[in-house]
């Protein structure tokens, strides 16, 4: 089986941080105030010791629980290659990649969110702070359901992968032909697949082309093709 990760070119930073995962086999691991979810992490926070509600009615966590929150990695996946919603929100609007990994080795203990109505969750009384923020890093509001989003979490900066877990990257057709070009030649080098990913207006599906052919494809509309 498969799972993946959208990745954005949009800009030099990003377009590094994707050749990274291909150059050097790993995945960057950020903490909850690096993701986009301003309610990671939410869940009861009542840990029974004087100062638990003080913060209840402010934009601000319990210094304590955060303080645990911040420690931990969070390493974003998905089962979706095809999600137009997908590619739009974290693959710079097909100005982007999808990067297809195996995920019975190094990734096989991925384990999904559990999208709930209400995110103050019960929780083992036993729970310490930090195996609180573990539990609560797996579960997110319904309205983030569409991304079927699979994670691992990590006191670890980076995840090492074994060499062959990278099966596949999906490069958006928005991507411009020189940053393709360069994404294309470094996965040649490490002998992992490309493909081209584009909308098709017609059906309203993700398509996928091998390079050679999506570029055979395209080359018969030039006046269409967009620098």
């Amino acid at each position: 089986m498969s799972i993946y990760k959208y990745k954005s070119v949009d800009n030099i930073q990003n377009l590094e941080h994707t050749l990274d995962i291909i150059k050097n086999n790993r995945l960057y691991l950020p903490n909850r105030n690096q993701l986009n979810d301003p309610l990671e992490g939410v869940t009861d926070m009542d840990f029974g010791f004087a100062g638990c509600r003080y913060y209840s009615e402010t934009p601000f966590l319990h210094p304590h629980y955060d303080a645990e929150l911040s420690k931990i990695r969070v390493l974003s996946l998905t089962k979706k290659v095809d999600s137009i919603i997908m590619w739009s929100h974290y693959a710079g609007m097909f100005n982007g990649v999808c990067i297809e990994f195996d995920d019975s080795i190094t990734l096989s203990n991925v384990k999904p969110i559990e999208y709930c109505d209400n995110l103050i969750i019960p929780k083992n009384r036993e729970y310490t702070m930090e195996e609180t923020a573990k539990e609560a890093l797996f579960h997110k509001s319904k309205e983030w359901q569409y991304e079927e989003e699979y994670r691992i979490i990590s006191d670890s900066e980076y995840l090492k992968l074994e060499k062959g877990e990278i099966r596949r990257i999906y490069i958006g057709y928005m991507v411009p032909d020189n940053i393709m070009k360069i994404l294309v030649d470094e996965c040649e080098m490490k002998r992992i697949d490309t493909k081209i990913s584009y909308v098709n207006p017609y059906n309203c599906k993700v398509v996928s082309l091998d390079y050679d052919e999506y570029i055979n494809l395209i080359n018969q509309f030039p006046d269409r093709i967009c620098e």
